[in-house]
């Protein structure tokens, strides 16, 4: 049976990000993955587009991802504010075939290490 992932891990803890209320993860070309336009609009605004966790033992505990995320390495950050995730394109494309099967999301279900 595929592996049925509950939400998106990201480790950033390497790459100097800033939390931010809104978040966009794009890949090395700067395509948009995940942005305030994906995220469901009510899931948004209840919980905010992402959880930000200080240490991978938070991040694994969190409700939010669930019991089994898919885990990601940011690979660098983007923006004035240095928020925005960039991926690898081989994770870019991971990310975009394994959300299509199961639409962690638009259902808001990201958590990234920052710490």
């Amino acid at each position: 049976l595929p592996i049925a992932y509950t939400g998106l891990l990201i480790d950033a803890r390497e790459v100097g990000i800033s939390p931010a209320i809104t978040v966009n993860i794009v890949d090395e070309a700067g395509h948009v993955l995940y942005s305030p336009r994906v995220v469901n609009r009510n899931v948004a605004l209840k919980n905010g587009m992402v959880e930000y966790a200080g240490t991978w033992e938070e991040a694994i505990a969190s409700k939010r991802s669930s019991t089994n995320p898919l885990v990601l390495k940011a690979v660098s950050v983007q923006g004035k504010t240095r928020s925005n995730i960039v991926i690898s394109d081989e994770q870019a494309l991971l990310l975009k075939q394994i959300n299509n099967a199961h639409k962690f999301l638009e259902e808001g279900r990201v958590v990234v290490v920052c710490k």
